[in-house]
């Protein structure tokens, strides 16, 4: 009996051994949580200006804000929306926003609210697409 304890004892003892140098060579050839040794990218933000021009199609408002050269165009009309009375709704899509109705109103069928900054149209980029210094925006009816 104790020289199968003493068997039974080496064989544990051994067994021990090769798995924690077994672990450890998995350990060191593929590294689970990789650090991410990339610094962040820190931009520098500062105040612009900027207008929107909304044409209903009765009414014509115009409003110039101050926001930071890092916002978007949908924080610029929130900000708006938020601080100058602009009045929207949006509806936000996986492709992107759209302008539901401005002023309680809603576009025809056939057409839709378009954000244009010198004849481009962004609505499909509100959220991506930053801001300009000094740059004018329009909201408008459009055909679709």
């Amino acid at each position: 009996m104790p020289r199968k304890t003493i068997i039974l004892g080496l064989g544990y003892l051994s067994f021990i051994v090769v798995s924690f140098f077994y672990v450890k060579s998995i350990l060191k050839t593929e590294n689970l949580f990789p650090k991410d040794n990339v610094k962040p990218k820190i931009e520098k933000t500062w105040t612009i200006s900027a207008s929107l021009i909304v044409n209903t199609g009765s009414k014509t408002f115009n409003y110039k804000t101050d926001v930071k050269n890092t916002d978007s165009i949908m924080s610029f009309l929130e900000d708006l929306r938020n601080n100058k009375g602009l009045v929207f709704e949006k509806v936000d899509y996986t492709h992107g926003v759209e302008i539901d109705s401005l002023f309680n109103t809603k576009a025809s069928d056939g057409y839709k609210w378009a954000v244009f900054q010198n004849g481009n149209d962004l609505t499909d980029a509100l959220s991506s697409t930053r801001i300009l210094d000094g740059a004018v925006y329009e909201i408008r009816l459009v055909k679709k």
